[in-house]
């Protein structure tokens, strides 16, 4: 979890990335992961968390949602990695 912005009246929001390697998707291993996350954010009684998924990874969006995860934005063309422009969907979640 990184801090979502510095100002002070984001301090009890962060936003979470999760890095997968290639070899161990569609494993379970996010299932694994996520929980503790939001158990630690719980534990440092955070309010928000915001997760920055490129828009044509499915699979991370589902795995978001199956833990309450709520889309809230789309931003097009917002990144560019893997020699190309992708959009940015942001989901939520309230703790």
């Amino acid at each position: 979890m990184s801090q979502h912005k510095e100002r002070y009246g984001y301090r009890f929001s962060v936003e979470s990335s999760i890095y997968i390697h290639p070899q161990w998707r569609g494993r379970g291993v996010g299932k694994l992961l996520l929980p503790p996350l939001l158990d630690a954010a719980r534990e440092m009684k955070l309010h928000a968390i915001l997760a920055g998924i490129s828009a044509d990874n499915e699979a991370s969006i589902k795995l978001h949602a199956q833990f309450g995860f709520e889309k809230v934005a789309h931003f097009q063309e917002t990144i560019y990695k893997f020699g190309q422009w992708l959009d940015v969907v942001y989901m939520e979640k309230v703790l």
